[in-house]
Protein backbone atom coordinates (compact mmCIF):
# COMPACT_ATOMS: atom_id res chain seq x y z
CA UNK A 1 0.00 0.00 0.00
CA UNK A 2 1.09 3.03 -1.12
CA UNK A 3 0.12 5.40 1.95
CA UNK A 4 1.13 8.81 2.99
CA UNK A 5 1.18 11.31 5.79
CA UNK A 6 2.80 14.44 6.55
CA UNK A 7 5.47 12.82 8.79
CA UNK A 8 5.89 9.62 6.26
CA UNK A 9 6.44 12.15 2.82
CA UNK A 10 10.46 11.81 2.58
CA UNK A 11 12.36 13.11 -0.43
CA UNK A 12 14.63 11.63 -2.17
CA UNK A 13 16.50 13.91 -4.06
CA UNK A 14 19.63 11.34 -5.05
CA UNK A 15 16.72 10.11 -7.56
CA UNK A 16 15.93 13.32 -9.05
CA UNK A 17 17.43 15.35 -11.54
CA UNK A 18 14.94 17.02 -13.26
CA UNK A 19 16.73 19.96 -16.19
CA UNK A 20 18.05 22.32 -13.81
CA UNK A 21 16.77 25.33 -16.41
CA UNK A 22 13.54 24.84 -15.71
CA UNK A 23 12.07 27.61 -13.87
CA UNK A 24 8.62 26.90 -12.05
CA UNK A 25 5.77 29.06 -11.76
CA UNK A 26 3.95 27.69 -8.79
CA UNK A 27 0.60 29.59 -8.82
CA UNK A 28 -2.32 29.47 -5.87
CA UNK A 29 -4.96 31.65 -5.81
CA UNK A 30 -6.28 32.46 -2.04
CA UNK A 31 -9.70 33.74 -0.91
CA UNK A 32 -9.54 33.64 3.04
CA UNK A 33 -7.23 31.15 3.33
CA UNK A 34 -5.68 31.69 6.67
CA UNK A 35 -6.65 28.58 8.09
CA UNK A 36 -4.84 26.28 5.82
CA UNK A 37 -1.93 28.98 4.23
CA UNK A 38 0.28 28.34 6.59
CA UNK A 39 0.74 24.10 6.07
CA UNK A 40 0.82 24.99 2.34
CA UNK A 41 3.99 27.58 2.99
CA UNK A 42 5.83 25.14 4.56
CA UNK A 43 5.42 22.61 2.34
CA UNK A 44 5.96 25.10 -1.04
CA UNK A 45 9.09 26.90 0.66
CA UNK A 46 10.30 23.33 1.73
CA UNK A 47 10.86 22.45 -2.56
CA UNK A 48 14.40 20.99 -2.69
CA UNK A 49 14.15 22.08 -6.48
CA UNK A 50 15.41 25.20 -6.27
CA UNK A 51 14.30 27.45 -9.46
CA UNK A 52 10.94 28.42 -8.91
CA UNK A 53 8.39 31.22 -7.98
CA UNK A 54 5.27 31.17 -6.09
CA UNK A 55 3.01 32.97 -7.33
CA UNK A 56 0.01 33.57 -4.40
CA UNK A 57 -2.78 35.52 -6.17
CA UNK A 58 -4.82 37.06 -3.38
CA UNK A 59 -8.76 37.38 -4.38
CA UNK A 60 -9.51 40.11 -1.91
CA UNK A 61 -9.12 38.46 1.68
CA UNK A 62 -11.16 39.91 4.18
CA UNK A 63 -9.49 37.23 7.07
CA UNK A 64 -5.21 36.88 7.75
CA UNK A 65 -4.27 35.49 4.63
CA UNK A 66 -2.13 38.19 3.64
CA UNK A 67 -0.89 38.80 7.04
CA UNK A 68 0.22 35.15 7.23
CA UNK A 69 2.15 34.83 4.32
CA UNK A 70 4.13 38.20 4.80
CA UNK A 71 5.56 36.61 7.93
CA UNK A 72 7.61 34.28 5.32
CA UNK A 73 9.64 36.78 3.83
CA UNK A 74 10.95 34.99 1.41
CA UNK A 75 12.56 36.12 -2.09
CA UNK A 76 10.58 33.55 -4.17
CA UNK A 77 7.01 34.71 -3.51
CA UNK A 78 5.19 37.20 -5.34
CA UNK A 79 1.97 38.53 -3.65
CA UNK A 80 -0.87 39.73 -6.68
CA UNK A 81 -3.53 41.67 -4.87
CA UNK A 82 -7.02 41.21 -7.06
CA UNK A 83 -9.43 44.16 -6.43
CA UNK A 84 -12.10 41.49 -5.51
CA UNK A 85 -12.90 38.00 -5.83
CA UNK A 86 -12.45 37.17 -9.15
CA UNK A 87 -12.74 33.27 -8.88
CA UNK A 88 -10.33 30.59 -9.45
CA UNK A 89 -10.12 30.55 -12.89
CA UNK A 90 -8.86 34.60 -13.47
CA UNK A 91 -6.70 34.31 -10.08
CA UNK A 92 -4.74 31.11 -11.66
CA UNK A 93 -5.03 33.47 -15.25
CA UNK A 94 -3.19 36.19 -13.40
CA UNK A 95 -0.61 34.34 -11.85
CA UNK A 96 -0.01 32.65 -15.17
CA UNK A 97 0.43 35.32 -16.86
CA UNK A 98 2.85 36.92 -14.24
CA UNK A 99 4.91 33.27 -14.10
CA UNK A 100 5.15 33.59 -18.08
CA UNK A 101 6.53 36.81 -18.47
CA UNK A 102 9.10 36.22 -15.48
CA UNK A 103 10.48 33.31 -17.91
CA UNK A 104 9.28 30.47 -15.89
CA UNK A 105 9.13 27.12 -18.59
CA UNK A 106 6.65 25.38 -16.45
CA UNK A 107 3.40 26.53 -14.53
CA UNK A 108 2.19 24.41 -11.63
CA UNK A 109 -1.42 25.21 -10.67
CA UNK A 110 -1.85 24.49 -6.99
CA UNK A 111 -4.04 24.39 -4.30
CA UNK A 112 -3.50 25.68 -1.13
CA UNK A 113 -5.54 23.60 0.79
CA UNK A 114 -2.80 20.71 0.20
CA UNK A 115 0.11 19.20 1.96
CA UNK A 116 2.84 18.19 0.29
CA UNK A 117 6.86 16.81 0.84
CA UNK A 118 10.04 18.57 -0.56
CA UNK A 119 10.22 16.72 -3.52
CA UNK A 120 6.58 17.02 -5.31
CA UNK A 121 8.35 19.67 -7.77
CA UNK A 122 11.34 17.98 -8.20
CA UNK A 123 9.16 14.69 -8.92
CA UNK A 124 6.48 16.17 -11.48
CA UNK A 125 9.38 17.32 -13.86
CA UNK A 126 11.30 13.72 -13.80
CA UNK A 127 7.82 11.94 -14.26
CA UNK A 128 6.89 15.01 -17.32
CA UNK A 129 10.33 14.26 -18.59
CA UNK A 130 9.82 10.87 -18.61
CA UNK A 131 6.82 10.47 -19.61
CA UNK A 132 6.75 13.17 -22.50
CA UNK A 133 3.75 14.63 -20.92
CA UNK A 134 2.23 18.16 -21.75
CA UNK A 135 0.53 17.75 -18.29
CA UNK A 136 1.33 15.68 -15.28
CA UNK A 137 -0.91 15.00 -12.64
CA UNK A 138 0.26 13.78 -9.09
CA UNK A 139 -1.80 10.95 -6.46
CA UNK A 140 -4.05 12.74 -4.79
CA UNK A 141 -5.02 11.46 -1.11
CA UNK A 142 -7.52 13.04 1.75
CA UNK A 143 -5.60 15.32 4.48
CA UNK A 144 -7.92 13.67 6.95
CA UNK A 145 -7.88 9.96 5.69
CA UNK A 146 -4.31 9.84 4.24
CA UNK A 147 -4.73 6.26 2.81
CA UNK A 148 -7.99 7.37 0.79
CA UNK A 149 -7.70 8.35 -2.56
CA UNK A 150 -9.14 11.83 -3.84
CA UNK A 151 -8.29 11.48 -7.43
CA UNK A 152 -5.52 9.04 -9.18
CA UNK A 153 -6.56 11.33 -12.96
CA UNK A 154 -9.73 11.41 -13.98
CA UNK A 155 -12.06 11.08 -17.54
CA UNK A 156 -15.10 11.52 -18.52
CA UNK A 157 -18.17 9.75 -18.42
CA UNK A 158 -20.12 9.91 -21.74
CA UNK A 159 -23.42 8.29 -20.62
CA UNK A 160 -23.58 11.12 -17.95
CA UNK A 161 -23.26 13.78 -20.39
CA UNK A 162 -19.51 13.80 -20.48
CA UNK A 163 -19.34 14.41 -16.71
CA UNK A 164 -15.75 14.41 -15.74
CA UNK A 165 -15.00 12.40 -12.83
CA UNK A 166 -11.84 11.49 -10.77
CA UNK A 167 -10.52 7.89 -10.82
CA UNK A 168 -9.96 6.14 -7.72
CA UNK A 169 -12.21 8.45 -5.53
CA UNK A 170 -12.63 7.22 -2.14
CA UNK A 171 -11.02 4.25 -2.37
CA UNK A 172 -8.39 2.78 -0.15
CA UNK A 173 -5.34 2.93 -2.04
CA UNK A 174 -4.23 -0.32 -1.98
CA UNK A 175 -1.60 -0.25 -4.81
CA UNK A 176 -4.29 -0.45 -7.56
CA UNK A 177 -3.47 2.93 -9.45
CA UNK A 178 0.74 2.31 -9.38
CA UNK A 179 1.02 2.44 -12.89
CA UNK A 180 1.65 6.26 -14.75
CA UNK A 181 -1.21 6.14 -17.49
CA UNK A 182 -2.46 9.00 -19.81
CA UNK A 183 -5.69 10.14 -18.66
CA UNK A 184 -8.30 12.61 -20.38
CA UNK A 185 -9.06 14.52 -17.21
CA UNK A 186 -7.78 15.56 -13.77
CA UNK A 187 -8.71 18.01 -11.04
CA UNK A 188 -6.91 21.60 -10.92
CA UNK A 189 -5.95 20.56 -7.63
CA UNK A 190 -2.32 20.16 -8.87
CA UNK A 191 -1.28 20.59 -12.25
CA UNK A 192 2.10 20.76 -14.08
CA UNK A 193 1.79 22.32 -17.17
CA UNK A 194 4.92 22.82 -19.62
CA UNK A 195 4.86 26.47 -21.75
CA UNK A 196 4.49 25.30 -24.79
CA UNK A 197 1.33 23.19 -23.66
CA UNK A 198 0.03 27.25 -22.85
CA UNK A 199 0.39 28.56 -25.53
CA UNK A 200 -1.55 26.37 -27.48
CA UNK A 201 -4.32 25.43 -24.94
CA UNK A 202 -4.66 29.18 -23.73
CA UNK A 203 -5.87 30.19 -20.35
CA UNK A 204 -8.63 28.93 -17.87
CA UNK A 205 -12.33 30.00 -18.94
CA UNK A 206 -12.97 32.89 -16.93
CA UNK A 207 -16.76 32.39 -17.03
CA UNK A 208 -16.69 29.11 -15.33
CA UNK A 209 -15.17 31.51 -11.90
CA UNK A 210 -15.06 27.97 -10.15
CA UNK A 211 -15.09 24.38 -10.39
CA UNK A 212 -15.50 22.85 -13.95
CA UNK A 213 -12.34 25.15 -14.86
CA UNK A 214 -10.13 22.29 -14.93
CA UNK A 215 -12.84 19.85 -16.95
CA UNK A 216 -13.29 22.59 -19.62
CA UNK A 217 -8.78 22.79 -19.59
CA UNK A 218 -8.56 19.15 -20.13
CA UNK A 219 -11.00 19.35 -22.85
CA UNK A 220 -9.49 21.69 -24.61
CA UNK A 221 -6.37 20.19 -24.66
CA UNK A 222 -7.23 16.49 -25.41
CA UNK A 223 -9.30 18.25 -28.46
CA UNK A 224 -5.75 19.43 -29.61
CA UNK A 225 -3.81 16.11 -29.12
CA UNK A 226 -2.23 17.39 -26.10
CA UNK A 227 -0.68 14.99 -23.49
CA UNK A 228 -2.17 14.94 -19.71
CA UNK A 229 -0.15 12.12 -17.57
CA UNK A 230 -1.19 10.61 -13.91
CA UNK A 231 1.71 9.75 -12.28
CA UNK A 232 1.80 7.53 -8.89
CA UNK A 233 5.15 8.23 -8.32
CA UNK A 234 4.09 11.83 -6.92
CA UNK A 235 1.69 12.60 -4.46
CA UNK A 236 -0.23 14.96 -1.71
CA UNK A 237 -2.71 15.28 0.56
CA UNK A 238 -5.78 17.31 -0.18
CA UNK A 239 -7.86 19.31 2.29
CA UNK A 240 -10.97 18.41 0.81
CA UNK A 241 -13.62 21.47 0.37
CA UNK A 242 -11.84 22.89 3.01
CA UNK A 243 -12.54 26.66 2.06
CA UNK A 244 -15.53 25.89 -0.21
CA UNK A 245 -18.12 24.51 2.45
CA UNK A 246 -18.62 21.38 1.02
CA UNK A 247 -20.63 19.58 -1.12
CA UNK A 248 -23.58 20.63 -0.02
CA UNK A 249 -23.28 24.30 0.01
CA UNK A 250 -25.14 26.39 -1.71
CA UNK A 251 -21.97 28.00 -2.58
CA UNK A 252 -21.01 24.73 -4.50
CA UNK A 253 -24.53 23.60 -5.56
CA UNK A 254 -25.09 27.22 -7.18
CA UNK A 255 -21.22 26.90 -9.04
CA UNK A 256 -21.26 23.28 -10.17
CA UNK A 257 -24.99 23.05 -11.16
CA UNK A 258 -24.47 26.15 -13.40
CA UNK A 259 -21.01 25.39 -15.18
CA UNK A 260 -22.10 22.21 -15.91
CA UNK A 261 -24.56 23.52 -18.09
CA UNK A 262 -21.78 26.12 -19.68
CA UNK A 263 -19.84 23.30 -19.97
CA UNK A 264 -22.42 21.60 -22.29
CA UNK A 265 -23.39 24.65 -24.15
CA UNK A 266 -19.45 25.75 -24.85
CA UNK A 267 -18.77 22.21 -26.07
CA UNK A 268 -21.90 20.37 -27.80
CA UNK A 269 -24.26 21.18 -30.33
CA UNK A 270 -27.65 22.01 -29.24
CA UNK A 271 -29.14 18.69 -30.65
CA UNK A 272 -27.00 16.58 -28.44
CA UNK A 273 -26.95 19.05 -25.55
CA UNK A 274 -30.71 19.27 -25.60
CA UNK A 275 -30.84 15.46 -23.96
CA UNK A 276 -28.30 16.61 -21.42
CA UNK A 277 -29.92 19.49 -20.33
CA UNK A 278 -33.42 17.38 -19.71
CA UNK A 279 -31.78 14.49 -18.12
CA UNK A 280 -30.37 17.16 -15.64
CA UNK A 281 -33.85 18.06 -14.67
CA UNK A 282 -35.46 14.87 -14.44
CA UNK A 283 -32.22 14.58 -11.99
CA UNK A 284 -33.61 17.49 -9.89
CA UNK A 285 -36.71 16.76 -9.68
CA UNK A 286 -36.39 12.83 -9.12
CA UNK A 287 -33.72 13.83 -5.83
CA UNK A 288 -36.38 16.31 -4.81
CA UNK A 289 -39.70 14.32 -4.82
CA UNK A 290 -37.51 11.05 -3.99
CA UNK A 291 -34.51 11.67 -3.20
CA UNK A 292 -34.76 13.19 -0.05
CA UNK A 293 -33.21 16.54 -1.51
CA UNK A 294 -34.37 19.90 0.22
CA UNK A 295 -36.78 22.29 -1.74
CA UNK A 296 -34.21 24.98 -0.59
CA UNK A 297 -31.41 23.17 -2.27
CA UNK A 298 -33.70 22.39 -5.61
CA UNK A 299 -34.60 26.35 -5.73
CA UNK A 300 -30.58 26.93 -5.89
CA UNK A 301 -29.86 24.42 -8.15
CA UNK A 302 -33.20 25.77 -10.67
CA UNK A 303 -31.74 29.29 -10.31
CA UNK A 304 -27.94 28.40 -11.17
CA UNK A 305 -29.30 25.91 -14.31
CA UNK A 306 -30.70 29.27 -15.60
CA UNK A 307 -27.66 31.10 -15.02
CA UNK A 308 -26.00 28.68 -16.94
CA UNK A 309 -28.33 28.77 -19.73
CA UNK A 310 -27.67 33.28 -20.08
CA UNK A 311 -24.16 32.95 -19.90
CA UNK A 312 -22.84 33.92 -23.37
CA UNK A 313 -20.83 31.48 -25.04
CA UNK A 314 -18.79 34.06 -26.73
CA UNK A 315 -15.72 35.68 -25.69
Amino acid sequence: MNVHTEASLTPQHDRLEPAPASKVGVVTVTYNSGDVIDDFLRSALSQGHASFVLYIVDNASVDDTLLRIRRSPDSRIRIIQSEGNVGFAAGCNTGMRAALTEGCSHILILNNDTVFDASLVSRLLCAERDLGADLTVPKIYRFDEPNRLWAAGGRFRRLRGYASIHIGEDEIDAGQYETPSQVEFAPGCCILIRRSAIERIGYFDERFFVYTEDADYCWRAKGLGISLWYTPSVSLLHKVSSLTGGASSPFYVRYTTRNRVLFLRKHFSLITVLPWLCALQALFHWRLLFGGESWRKYCVKQRAFMEGLRLRLSP
